[in-house]
C-alpha cells in the first residue's frame, strides 16, 4: 500500500489538528473529506492521509498514485479552496498571517532522494 502513495507538501498551513468550525471539525477532517469523481463517475476519497511535519507550517498529504493528477489540480488552488470552506473567524487557525497557503515540490523531490 505504501508503495502506491505519493507525497504532496503544503506550505503556510497551521497544525492540521486545529479546530476550524463551530461544530468542532479540524483541518485534518476537512482534508480527509476531499473527494473527486473518477472517470468512471465514482466518487473517490482524494487523499489517504495528511500529517504535520517537523517543519512548522508544512504538512504532507499522502495521495494514492491513481489520484495524484487530480490532487495536483485541487491542491493548486488550496488557498482559495480553504477560504471558501472555512468560516472567516477560523482563518487564523488555518493560515499564517500574510502568507498564501500553497503546494510545494521542494520537499517532494527530497522524499525520493
Amino acid at each position: 500500500m505504501c508503495q502506491n502513495l505519493k507525497a504532496l507538501f503544503l506550505d503556510n498551513i497551521q497544525n492540521i489538528h486545529n479546530v476550524v468550525s463551530t461544530e468542532g471539525y479540524t483541518l485534518f477532517c476537512g482534508f480527509l473529506g476531499m473527494r473527486w469523481k473518477s472517470p468512471e463517475d465514482v466518487e473517490v476519497t482524494l487523499i489517504q492521509s495528511i500529517h504535520n511535519t517537523g517543519k512548522p507550517y508544512t504538512n504532507v498529504a499522502l495521495i494514492p498514485s491513481e489520484n495524484y493528477e487530480e490532487a495536483l489540480v485541487q491542491f493548486s488552488a488550496i488557498h482559495p479552496g480553504i477560504l471558501s470552506k472555512v468560516a472567516p473567524e477560523f482563518h487564523d487557525k488555518v493560515f499564517i498571517q500574510g502568507q498564501y497557503a500553497t503546494m510545494t515540490s521542494g520537499y517532494h523531490d527530497s522524499v525520493n532522494s
